[in-house]
């Protein structure tokens, strides 16, 4: 004991000898300063001097506000603090606030948060704040805005209650935080701040022993602050017509309804539309009127939640407000805020007041539209949108994030040049479309889940003037009727009006990358199935986004809305005593043009023969047993046509279809005229170089068909696409799909009518005048003008074939004939053919003998130009015949008939060809003497010899 005391008393003496000494040195010091100056200099270095307050300087004495947003964990940390740091909750909020000076400011926040204790308990809660802020960097330093990096301390106080709890008075707590801050610019800070107070016991809802909770926090976000005037945005604001600054803007939205107790949010879901229109009246501030529609699910009471209304908003440009007025700005945020009126259709039906507030965040897509986000909560003070049970209360108030987009009338551009649609010809400003999507019924305004059927089609239009326009449109689909027949097939026609709302706001532009086009029209469907009719006559609403990738060619996204008398399906929209078809459609659009005047000119300068010849063939079914496997047949076309200028021309031919399904056969031959169009040409301009283009073509036919033994007059009009590759100046290869609704004048109406389609792979022959027409060399050239020929064949006629095809039903033929080239082109020729055909069905054999007269066409000098040294070369053939034909069993006729066919002339020698020659023969009256029209047709196979002289 006695050594502890002697310890300290050497310790205490110690202490005191420092402090002496420590005291002399100073003393020593202030002495030397007073030895050289006056004893004011002495007070100058001897007293404390008060160091200058800062403040703010030059460019950068503006009030410094700013706005912050925030989100970020959340932790409890008493009374287990490890089962807070492994279980966050989560926190948002917002904050504004001002620095007086470089190093001293505030901030006052609204804030909501949850957090998650070890008891088990959740509490949700609601809250404002109040901060005092320290910049320490400028406490170290002079202020600099260019500054990247600072930190910020943080003190103050937070008063919250938790929402939905009766009997409860609020909680309150201080805190103390350190915030570090990250400057992207003059204008934005990306910041982090670690946060922990001491709150009142009742946070929790629990007593307990210590009489308060601990809790903290870890939340990022962004700051948007005041910028210095050098870098303001001024801008002028121009709103001399009520156009200028406004705006239209639709969207969706999900969230949910905010149920006391119901902490699973997922059983409160919903989905909304939205869409309206506003304007903006100052830099700062807007308005804006919506009109929207949801729908949330709420297991407490077993019914959906359905709203419908309209809010009235203010809105507060917070970008504008920081950083100056600036039109082109690409990212804004804006603050919104405002009332309105909801009708809820639930358990009970209500007609609610409801208030809303929401902060947007609005990206410009080009100078004149946006895409925005937008969370918003929207509360009803006077009345429950949902009544409640035992497990939950009613509740008020829901939560949605909006997005969508918005159309803006940019002043720029109204007070800018303007453009006009020209349109000097019929076919300018047409356009062309392929749609396709899927549809569904409404029911109750909500979607049936399981029947979203396909739907296809397409559309031609044209633009009368920059904002009006007109499109008739077809489609066919699959589409729910009734429970007994979910997948009925319907086909529709539609003739539509359309408004370019873009032009409309910002006037017409032919280089605009966007276009958002109204709809609104008739509509008429015929359903395979029906309740009540065949054909349902409704209207129609649309709303198309157009992305145009070039001038010409585009892609599209439109959502659609049907509405039909209450018939059309079983059930209909719960509102109106309607049945609804919802359909969300996509597809190309391809915008046409006539060709200009420089390119009409140049087509003629080109001196070029722009008439060709056609030969096609391919399949051929029913539009309707597409998907049958046995319903595809045959068919083939001939023809001749004309370009008689860049963009239009004709095409005149014939053509014919067999094919047999089920056992029952079906032929057809006719004659067909066609107007082609070029699309290619029409969309991109006239260039006589380009290896692919696209046609179009529509046309009338006429001809026979022979079905069910019944032949029948078979008049139709057709319409299809041609891809054409060009191989060589005189020589096309194409692909062509057709559709024909073609009519049958029989006694049986289920044969009225029928679609067939035709898919085609064919050749075109250009006629080359540059080639052909070099007459004076063929005149001169040592050639051999006549020729003689033999031939031997074989063939059968219509009745040859019965049921199924036999060699032995194949008979043999001959021929002689004599005949002059009388140009490059044109031969004629005259000759005698003997033929012996078999009857399959009793074995008749009928001999014929036939006079020919026949005029041969060289299309390979068509294609490809005179060249006397050819070796191989294709001719065209037509003619007529005057045939004697004799029946063992039936007697004798005189038939007159007409032929077509190809030949194939290989040039052995400047004297002698060898020819291949398939030739099709339509007669009068049947060979064989009967009345079977299946009489009236023959096909025969020639091969020969052609001896020049």
């Amino acid at each position: 004991m006695k050594q502890t005391t002697h310890y300290t008393q050497i310790k205490q003496y110690f202490r005191k000898s420092l402090t002496t000494l420590l005291a002399l040195f100073l003393i020593t010091i202030s002495l030397n300063a007073q030895n050289q100056g006056s004893y004011s200099d002495y007070l100058k270095y001897a007293l404390q001097k008060i160091p200058a307050f800062k403040t703010f300087h030059g460019e950068d004495s503006i009030p410094h506000y700013f706005l912050q947003l925030y989100t970020g964990p959340s932790y409890s940390l008493v009374p287990n603090p490890k089962y807070g740091l492994k279980h966050p909750g989560l926190e948002t909020g917002l904050a504004l606030g001002k620095w007086f000076t470089p190093i001293h400011g505030a901030r006052v926040g609204l804030f909501g948060r949850y957090y998650k204790f070890a008891n088990g308990k959740r509490t949700s809660e609601i809250g404002t704040s109040l901060d005092y802020l320290m910049n320490f960097s400028a406490l170290a330093g002079d202020f600099n805005a260019k500054r990247k990096f600072e930190l910020v301390g943080v003190a103050g106080g937070e008063y919250f209650f938790p929402p939905f709890k009766e009997g409860y008075n609020g909680a309150w707590g201080i805190r103390t935080g350190l915030q570090a801050r990250l400057a992207a610019g003059y204008g934005n800070v990306f910041f982090m701040e670690p946060r922990i107070g001491i709150y009142s016991d009742n946070m929790d809802f629990m007593d307990s022993w210590r009489g308060y909770n601990i809790a903290g926090s870890l939340v990022a976000g962004v700051e948007f602050r005041s910028i210095p005037r050098n870098i303001r945005s001024v801008k002028p604001f121009s709103s001399s017509t009520f156009k200028e600054n406004s705006f239209l803007f639709s969207g969706l939205g999900l969230g949910g309804q905010l149920v006391p107790g119901g902490s699973d949010m997922s059983n409160f879901v919903g989905g909304s539309f939205f869409a309206g229109a506003g304007r903006w009246f100052s830099p700062l501030s807007g308005a804006r009127l919506t009109g929207m529609g949801a729908v949330f699910k709420y297991p407490v009471t077993k019914y959906k939640v359905s709203t419908i209304g309209a809010m009235a908003d203010y809105l507060f440009n917070v970008s504008n407000a920081f950083y100056g007025y600036e039109p082109n700005r690409t990212f804004s945020l804006i603050a919104t805020g405002g009332a309105g009126y909801q009708y809820v259709k639930s358990k009970h039906d209500k007609n609610l007041f409801v208030l809303g507030a929401g902060m947007q965040a609005s990206l410009r897509l080009n100078d004149e539209m946006r895409f925005f986000v937008e969370p918003r909560l929207n509360f009803s003070p006077l009345d429950y949108y949902t009544s409640g049970t035992n497990d939950y209360r009613g509740t008020r108030s829901n939560f949605m994030v909006n997005a969508g987009l918005e159309l803006y009338a940019n002043p720029m551009h109204i007070k800018g040049e303007r453009n006009r649609l020209i349109s000097e010809s019929w076919l300018d400003n047409t356009f062309v479309g392929l749609t396709f999507g899927a549809n569904s019924p409404l029911k109750q305004a909500a979607f049936f889940k399981v029947d979203v059927d396909p739907r296809v089609g397409g559309y031609l239009g044209k633009w009368f003037t920059g904002t009006s326009g007109v499109r008739l449109s077809a489609d066919v689909a699959r589409l729910w009727k009734s429970k007994t027949a979910p997948n009925g097939k319907i086909a529709t026609i539609s003739a539509d009006y359309l408004l370019n709302i873009s032009s409309l706001m910002n006037g017409y532009d032919p280089q605009r990358s966007f276009e958002l086009i109204g709809v609104a029209g008739a509509n008429l469907a015929f359903r395979s199935t029906s309740l009540t009719s065949r054909s349902y006559l409704g209207g129609e609403l649309a709303l198309q986004g157009l992305w145009n990738l070039t001038p010409s060619f585009g892609i599209f996204l439109e959502p659609q809305m049907r509405l039909y008398g209450n018939r059309f399906s079983e059930s209909n929209i719960r509102f109106a005593e309607m049945d609804c078809v919802a359909a969300l459609m996509t597809g190309i659009n391809v915008r046409l043009n006539n060709c200009t005047k420089e390119q009409r000119t140049l087509f003629k300068k080109e001196d070029k023969n722009h008439k060709y010849f056609t030969l096609s063939a391919g399949t051929a079914f029913l539009a309707t047993h597409i998907r049958r496997p046995n319903a595809f047949g045959i068919s083939g076309q001939m023809a001749m046509g004309n370009w008689i200028n860049p963009v239009a021309g004709w095409r005149i031919g014939v053509s014919g279809e067999y094919k047999q399904e089920k056992g029952v056969k079906y032929v057809y031959a006719g004659t067909e005229a066609d107007y082609m169009v070029s699309l290619s040409t029409m969309a991109l301009g006239y260039d006589p170089e380009r290896r692919i283009n696209l046609n179009a073509f529509a046309g009338v036919n006429v001809g026979l068909d022979y079905e069910r033994s019944t032949m029948g007059f078979a008049p139709g009009i057709s319409a299809g696409g041609q891809l054409l590759f060009k191989a060589s100046s005189t020589t096309d290869f194409f692909v062509e799909p057709k559709l024909t609704v073609r009519s049958t004048l029989r006694n049986n109406p289920d044969q009225a009518a029928r679609g067939m389609m035709n898919v085609h792979v064919g050749m075109n022959y250009k006629f080359s005048s540059e080639n052909i027409g070099r007459s004076e060399e063929f005149k001169t050239d040592e050639h051999y003008k006549y020729f003689v020929s033999a031939t031997l064949g074989a063939g059968g006629f219509g009745r040859s074939y019965y049921g199924k095809f036999y060699s032995k039903n194949v008979t043999g033929m001959f021929g002689a004939a004599v005949g002059k080239r009388v140009t490059p082109v044109s031969y004629l020729r005259f000759g005698v053919n003997g033929k012996s055909f078999r009857n399959a069905a009793n074995g008749d054999k009928v001999n014929v003998a036939a006079l020919n007269a026949d005029y041969l066409m060289n299309l390979s000098v068509l294609g490809a130009g005179y060249d006397k040294d050819r070796k191989l070369e294709l001719l065209g053939v037509l003619g007529g015949t005057l045939n004697f034909a004799s029946s063992d069993m039936l007697g004798s006729s005189v038939p007159l008939g007409v032929k077509a066919g190809l030949q194939g002339k290989l040039n052995l020698s400047p004297r002698v060809d060898l020819t291949m020659e398939p030739t099709m023969n339509w007669y009068n009256k049947p060979l064989d003497g009967s009345t079977a029209r299946r009489g009236k047709a023959s096909a025969e196979v020639y091969v020969g010899v052609n001896y020049k002289f």
